[in-house]
């Protein structure tokens, strides 16, 4: 056999592991890309709903700007914000048993 048509063999099953490769992966990357977002989207449903209901105790948070004053992100969850003294909390709110709620 000649080192070119060895060549062009392997260089055929170059491509052709290539072409599998991308035709495994490009579904896969595809469908994790869309159950993240559906994930996402579930979980902002799940916080409106919550909200709207007044369970402020059930909101899902990734940062602290996503739950309602008065409350911080803690793994996941909105929580009441522990408090000592009134300056403590946000504006509007009064330390109560050491937690935030709105002011009377």
């Amino acid at each position: 056999m000649r080192k070119d048509s060895v060549r062009q063999i392997l260089s055929r099953v170059g491509y052709l592991l290539i072409a599998l490769l991308v035709a495994l992966l490009l579904p896969l990357a595809v469908w994790t890309v869309v159950v993240c977002g559906l994930y996402q989207v579930v979980r902002e449903g799940r916080s409106q709903r919550a909200a709207s209901l007044g369970r402020e105790d059930l909101l899902i948070c990734s940062l602290d700007t996503d739950c309602p004053p008065g409350r911080v992100c803690v793994s996941g969850h909105c929580v009441p914000v522990p408090c000592r003294i009134d300056t403590d909390c946000p504006p509007r709110y009064m330390c109560m048993n050491e937690r935030c709620v709105p002011a009377m």
